[in-house]
């Protein structure tokens, strides 16, 4: 595959990083126009924390779309788990 002339966010995709493999790609001119944010780092760093830990067979606790069969569920149940440590705004 040939991924280019996109911003960075366009290499994910629209389920989101989890759901992307991205390799043996030629990858060029990815976010050329300097739409380079901090947001968008913290978003490759979570990706490369997921897939390390889908190598070694851990399931990341990865937010959920509602529309996604069971995601409210799966959103609940980390809500309940880690609310203690997530600030609400």
């Amino acid at each position: 595959n040939e991924i280019h002339d996109c911003g960075q966010c366009g290499i994910v995709g629209n389920l989101g990083g989890v759901f992307s493999r991205i390799e043996h790609n030629h990858i060029h001119h990815i976010a050329g126009k300097q739409e380079f944010w901090g947001h968008e780092i913290a978003h490759m760093l979570e990706i490369e924390c997921v897939k390390e830990c889908q190598r070694r067979g851990i399931k990341a606790p990865c937010w959920s779309s509602a529309n996604t069969p069971g995601g409210d569920e799966k959103n609940a149940a980390y809500l309940e788990k880690y609310s203690p440590r997530i600030k609400m705004l």
